[in-house]
């Protein structure tokens, strides 16, 4: 349950910057930027937040209710609430990873709207960079800590 709760605690801090910066990008665009490109980052950052927002009610929602089930559900609600919150968490924290990457796209977008060249290269190899790195962590730790379901324990 602890591990909804930190998907949820930075899912709603990634939403919050997402909101923030779908609400005062139009202050910062120059009046002669792409309107395509001005949609493209709304969109994208858009769907960060919306992405976000959904790991954040999930994993509130599988975090309050989830317990609840399987302390105080009939006979079999233990084995019911445990393969529930598996796949939950699953899908929660896909979301919340597509929500980080589109983050990383809205970041990108941004910058090439808003700076020079030469700033907007550098920009976007760092973020280039930062993205591939999170991209290899999640693969890394993915793989280390997954659980083949021929080998998990049944009850």
């Amino acid at each position: 349950i602890k591990c909804f709760r930190n998907i949820g605690t930075m899912a709603g801090v990634f939403a919050g910057f997402a909101l923030q910066g779908a609400c005062l990008s139009s202050y910062f665009f120059p009046p002669d930027s792409s309107e395509g490109m001005r949609m493209a980052y709304l969109v994208t950052t858009t769907i960060a937040m919306d992405l976000n927002v959904a790991a954040l009610f999930a994993a509130t929602s599988c975090a309050a209710l989830g317990p609840g089930l399987a302390l105080r559900g009939p006979d079999g609600s233990m084995d019911r609430a445990v393969e529930g919150l598996a796949l939950e968490y699953r899908l929660t924290f896909l979301a919340f990873c597509l929500g980080v990457l589109a983050l990383y796209v809205s970041a990108a977008i941004y910058v090439v709207i808003l700076m020079d060249w030469l700033v907007m290269a550098l920009l976007l190899l760092i973020i280039t960079l930062s993205m591939r790195h999170t991209i290899s962590a999640c693969g890394r730790i993915y793989k280390k800590f997954r659980l083949p379901s021929g080998l998990a324990v049944g009850g």
